[in-house]
């Protein structure tokens, strides 16, 4: 019983820190734009890029960069720092609108 209580926290724990594509759409909105914006133009949405995307994803390929709180647009961008190469994979952190953003913190992007 003890077993099947604390699967159900993690569970639900996990899930009330996932966010999904209504969340990410939201914070375009919020921004005036939206992912069908984007995919009109041939870009797509990844999430979780830290794992597989990463890795192949060119930095200069991301068009906005995704917290679980706000969408940042590359043009907003001042300043990123990479590592060993020029993939996303490779991201360190970014600063945007004067603010310090680990790459850990880093939900998804909408890439070329």
């Amino acid at each position: 019983m003890k077993t099947l209580l604390v699967l159900i926290t993690l569970i639900l724990s996990s899930s009330a820190f996932a966010i999904g594509r209504g969340d990410i759409n939201q914070l375009l909105l919020e921004r005036g734009t939206s992912i069908a914006a984007y995919e009109i133009q041939g870009m797509k949405l990844v999430m979780g890029e830290r794992t597989g995307g990463g890795r192949v994803l060119q930095f200069a390929q991301i068009e906005v960069v995704f917290t679980k709180d706000e969408a940042i647009l590359k043009k907003d961008i001042q300043n990123v720092d990479l590592q060993n190469g020029s993939r996303l994979g490779n991201l360190e952190s970014l600063q945007a609108g004067g603010r310090h953003i680990d790459a850990n913190q880093i939900v998804g992007v909408i890439a070329k």
